[in-house]
């Protein structure tokens, strides 16, 4: 299911919605890394979770800029169980679905008519870093097949 978050008719409702957004996915992140194997790929996932923090730092911006709410800092990740055993490929395509929602939601942002300047150069820097992502995900995912 694609993601709505650059649905909204506000742009407040839209930065809360991104930073709702990426709230799951770094917490999907923190999930996948507590389980993997592979060293390498793990690390990797440490850098492009530290990729989505810096979105929602500059999302938070961008709000307090707008005077959005921004969402309570409090959030409640999910917690990876220890006696669940995830092979890695299956982690990786997990995060692979996250990847895409994040992708989505951010091309979907950027063609919604509401959004201008710094909201939209926090969505094209976003989507850029999604596409490198994803483009690493799908690279590893075909070596691994």
């Amino acid at each position: 299911m694609e993601s709505t978050a650059g649905l909204p008719d506000t742009k407040s409702g839209m930065i809360v919605n991104l930073i709702s957004m990426e709230r799951d996915v770094i917490s999907a992140y923190d999930n996948a890394i507590a389980r993997m194997r592979n060293t390498p790929h793990s690390e990797k996932l440490r850098t492009i979770r530290s990729n989505h923090c810096q979105h929602i730092t500059d999302l938070a911006r961008t709000a307090r800029k707008v005077g959005a709410d921004i969402p309570d800092r409090n959030w409640q990740p999910h917690k990876a169980s220890n006696d669940t055993a995830f092979d890695d490929a299956v982690l990786l395509e997990t995060i692979a679905r996250n990847m895409n929602d994040a992708f989505a939601a951010y091309r979907t942002a950027l063609g919604n008519a509401i959004i201008d300047g710094a909201l939209r150069e926090t969505c094209k820097s976003a989507l850029y870093d999604e596409r490198r992502h994803r483009q690493w995900l799908s690279e590893v995912l075909v070596a691994n097949r």
